[in-house]
Parts: structure tokens; sequence; C-alpha cells
């Protein structure tokens, strides 16, 4: 199954992402020498929107998110983390682990012998790569470049039995933020 033949207005990547990806997770998030841990909630609002909750263990709201293929609208933020680059930081990772930032966009494909990776332009000479099995046509991870230089890694882990997405880790390499989620069946 390739992408040829979607349309433009739609999601290149959405019916093998963006369903996938939706629910409650287990979160553990260190932000330096900061460790948070937590629950996080993915709700898919509409094809185009999602909603991203973040609370600590303790149940105080950390993060409240709406984002779309356009940006976001913040409804909370704790005061730490009520910052221009950092609610820009977790937008852009959690849209490209949605594949929101790739609404519209056509893209590049790059055939390998086992894997398929499918690029798309961000903003600023900044581009994400999925890379998907060629076998199962399921995406196994994504990294966001500038140049070749890499920004953000993604990985997807995904049950044996059901195929379905069960951990996400997300690794940012130009500071210290790393994102665990164990999906909460």
């Amino acid at each position: 199954m390739g992408l040829s033949g979607l349309k433009a207005q739609s999601n290149p990547l959405g019916s093998f992402i963006a369903p996938k990806v939706a629910g409650y997770y287990g979160l553990d998030m260190k932000i330096g020498k900061t460790g948070i841990s937590g629950l996080m909630i993915l709700d898919k609002i509409s094809d185009s929107t999602f909603r991203l909750v973040m609370t600590s263990e303790l149940g105080p709201k950390l993060l409240d998110l709406e984002m779309s293929p356009d940006g976001y609208k913040v409804n909370y933020a704790y005061p730490k983390l009520k910052r221009k680059k950092v609610l820009q930081s977790f937008y852009d990772d959690f849209s490209c682990v949605c594949g929101l930032q790739t609404w519209g966009e056509k893209p590049i494909a790059h055939d390998s012998l086992s894997t398929i990776e499918y690029s798309f332009p961000l903003k600023r000479k900044v581009k994400i790569s999925y890379i998907f099995d060629k076998l199962s046509m399921k995406c196994s991870s994504a990294v966001i470049q500038k140049k070749s230089r890499i920004l953000t890694r993604f990985y997807y882990f995904r049950q044996t039995d059901t195929g379905e997405i069960n951990k996400i880790f997300i690794e940012h390499t130009n500071f210290p933020l790393s994102i665990h989620l164990k999906k909460i069946e």
C-alpha cells in the first residue's frame, strides 16, 4: 500500500499514524535534570485537530494544547512551561507524532531494501522523515532534521500480536528533552 492516489487535502500519513496514536499514555519526561511523571491524553477532536493534555502524577494539569496543521492554541500551560519555545517544541513534537504537520503536503519517497522513507518539508529548511517497514507498511520511526543535522528522533514501538503502537519515545538532540510514552489500555 503506497501513498499515491490520496487526496491532496488529506493527511497522507493519517491512515498510518493519526488513528493509531490517539489515546491515554503513561508519561515520563525529562527536561534537563528534572523528571516528570504523569498521564498524557492525546485526543483526536476532528480529522485535522488533536488535543494534548498532560497531568502530573499528583493530578495537577501541566499542559492543555489544541493542535491543528495551522498551529496550536494554549488552553492551559503550567507557568514554567508557558514559554514560546517550550510550547512550540511540544507542538512540533506531538503534531509530528500525529502527522499534522504533513497535512496537505506531498511526500518525497526514498526507497531502500527494507524501508521506505517519506519526507515532508516543514519550515525554515527543516523536514520530517517517517520511516516505514516495507513488509508491514507501519511507521517505525521518524526524524526531524535541518539539512543533515538531526534535531529530534521519534520511535514507535508496537505490540507484536496486534501491530498497534503501544510506546512512543521522543528524543531531542539539540537540548536535553526526552519523552517516554506508554499506552494505557
